[in-house]
C-alpha cells in the first residue's frame, strides 16, 4: 500500500494542473475563468467505466446536472463524455438511452455533447442508432480512428480528435500529419484537433485561411497562457478541456504522455530511498 500510495503522489504532480478539481463547481468556475477571455471549454468527469447499472446511472445523473448547470450559469461550455461511462460495456441498449436521455437535455437547453468511443470499431454501431444527432459529436483518440470514421460515417459530421497518436505498448505511430488533418477536415462540417503539435497548427493556419473556421484547436486544462494567447492573436479557434471528479487515476494513465514517463520513474527512485522504499 506504501509504494501504490507514493505511485499515485507522483502521477497526481505530474497531471493535478489538467484537473480542475474534485467538484463539478470547480470545472464550471474555470470555464467561467477562460470564458472571459473568449474562450469555451469541453468539460468532462473523470469516472472509469461502471461495473453496474447503479454506478451508469449515477454517472448518467452528473452528466445531466452538468448540462443543466452550464446552461443556468449561462457558460459557454459543451460536455465530452465516454460512452463507456453510461454502460456500453454492461449493456449496449441500456447505454444508447443513457446517451438520448442526456442528448434530449442538451438539445432542450442547447448544450453540445461529445461522445467519445474508446473502442470505435464496436461502439460506431450503438452511435449510429442516434435518432437526433444535430446536438452530437463523436471524439476519437487518434488520427488513426479519425480518419477510418470520416470515411464510413454519412450520418455525423462533427468529430473531435486527439493529436497525441495511436499507442502500440511503448511505440508511438505518426502523429497529427497534415494531410491525415486535412483529409479529416474535408469530410467533417467541425472538427476539433486536441492537443496538437504547435508546428501542425502553424502549417494549418498558413492555408490561406482555409480552415481557420472549420478547426478548433483544444488544449488541456493548465497548457500555457502566452502560448494560448498567441495563438489567438493568429485567429486560431481554442478551447479548453477541462475534468473534474476524483477518479483521476484512469485519467492520468490515459492522458500522461509517454516523455513524461522517465520523470515518473526517476521521480519514484529519488522518492523512494528517501523513504527507504
Amino acid at each position: 500500500m506504501a509504494q501504490e500510495s507514493l505511485v499515485e503522489k507522483v502521477i497526481f504532480r505530474l497531471i493535478k494542473k489538467h484537473i480542475s478539481g474534485p467538484t463539478m463547481g470547480s470545472a464550471i468556475e474555470r470555464a467561467k475563468q477562460f470564458n472571459a477571455k473568449g474562450i469555451p471549454s469541453s468539460i468532462s468527469f473523470m469516472s472509469q467505466p461502471p461495473q453496474d447499472k447503479a454506478k451508469a446511472n449515477y454517472i448518467t445523473t452528473t452528466y445531466l446536472q452538468l448540462v443543466r448547470e452550464i446552461a443556468r450559469l449561462g457558460v459557454t461550455a459543451n460536455v465530452h463524455l465516454r460512452l463507456d461511462q453510461l454502460g456500453s460495456l454492461l449493456d449496449e441498449g441500456y447505454a444508447l438511452e443513457n446517451l438520448h436521455s442526456i442528448l434530449a437535455l442538451g438539445s432542450k437547453y442547447g448544450v453540445f455533447v461529445w461522445c467519445e468511443l474508446s473502442d470505435p470499431m464496436r461502439e460506431i454501431a450503438i452511435i449510429n442508432q442516434v435518432k437526433e444527432t444535430k446536438g452530437l459529436g463523436v471524439a476519437l483518440t487518434n488520427i488513426e480512428d479519425g480518419l477510418i470514421f470520416a470515411k464510413k460515417s454519412r450520418q455525423l459530421k462533427s468529430l473531435k480528435v486527439s493529436c497525441r497518436g495511436k499507442h502500440d505498448g511503448e511505440k508511438e505511430t505518426k502523429s497529427d500529419p497534415i494531410e491525415s488533418i486535412e483529409s479529416i477536415a474535408g469530410k467533417a462540417t467541425n472538427l476539433v484537433l486536441q492537443s496538437p503539435k504547435e508546428g501542425s497548427i502553424a502549417k494549418l493556419m498558413k492555408k490561406n485561411g482555409k480552415y481557420r473556421k472549420s478547426l478548433i484547436f483544444e488544449f488541456p486544462l493548465g497548457y500555457a497562457d502566452n502560448k494560448l494567447n498567441k495563438m489567438a492573436k493568429k485567429g486560431a479557434r481554442l478551447s479548453i478541456y477541462i475534468p473534474f471528479g476524483k477518479d483521476w487515476v484512469s485519467y492520468a494513465m490515459n492522458n500522461v504522455p509517454h516523455k513524461y514517463m522517465r520523470v515518473l520513474a526517476s521521480s519514484l527512485l529519488s522518492e523512494g530511498k528517501e523513504k527507504g522504499v
